[in-house]
């Protein structure tokens, strides 16, 4: 039902059940490309309304994506749930959600991607759905390296989306969230930014400020990236993650 490629030391495993069962992807991945749902884009990780035809939950936990094209990890709809994700340097958006995803991102890192570090796009035609994108940290800027991701977060006026307990560091200048006001379906938890709290406004495109973010260093973030998850993982042990 499903191909993964490109396995980490033979270390992933597949579980499988009957049709009512979840779907489970376990231990280290790290892939150039894994499609989940027989298309041909060119992202990471895919996952489309017919990744699994006869299966209700779809899990993929504990993911590494470095140095991909396109963009990170997408979903083309459907209620696939990630946890334990890591994306890094990809050359466009690091999560893009698409035609109203309805599954959960759990436990997140995206470090400098060189588009949107979140693309959340609304629903599509009949597709109707909202996704919740939590606990996750984003580093948007290498200064060192001259690497700037496009902005701090991405969405569309018909956006469903949640975002809670998310840090995002390494902030530029010119680095902004650019929809906070006119779109009530975007919610806002504990959303952090490390910068100094008399200029948030600056980095927020169409407010001075906004219910549910707020300045924090990154020692001080209450709501972030579980860093110990990730260990095993290429930027971990190319220092990337130091201080996270």
């Amino acid at each position: 039902i499903v191909t993964i490629a490109d396995g980490a030391g033979g270390k992933d495993t597949i579980e499988t059940g009957d049709g009512n069962d979840s779907i489970t992807i376990a231990d280290e991945l790290q892939a150039e490309t894994v499609t989940v749902n027989g298309g041909n884009d060119t992202d990471t990780l895919v996952f489309g309304t017919d990744a699994i035809s006869h299966t209700n939950d779809l899990v993929i936990s504990n993911i590494e994506i470095v140095g991909n094209q396109d963009d990170g990890i997408e979903w083309f709809g459907g209620s696939v749930n990630v946890t334990n994700a890591l994306v890094w340097n990809v050359g466009d958006d690091g999560i893009d959600t698409d035609q109203g995803w309805k599954g959960t991102l759990d436990n997140f890192v995206v470090i400098t991607v060189a588009g949107h570090s979140f693309e959340l796009d609304g629903p599509e035609g009949s597709a109707n759905g909202s996704h919740t994108i939590k606990n996750g940290t984003v580093v948007a800027s290498d200064v060192a390296n001259l690497i700037f991701s496009r902005d701090l977060i991405n969405t569309d006026g018909n956006s469903q989306v949640s975002l809670e307990n998310i840090h995002i560091t390494g902030i530029g200048a010119t680095q902004q969230i650019n929809r906070t006001v006119d779109n009530p379906l975007i919610s806002f938890t504990n959303v952090t930014l490390n910068v100094d709290s008399a200029s948030l406004g600056n980095y927020i495109a169409d407010a001075s400020a906004k219910s549910g973010i707020s300045a924090a260093t990154t020692a001080n973030a209450t709501g972030k990236a579980n860093i110990s998850a990730f260990t095993w993982t290429w930027a971990a042990n190319a220092g990337k993650t130091a201080g996270l």
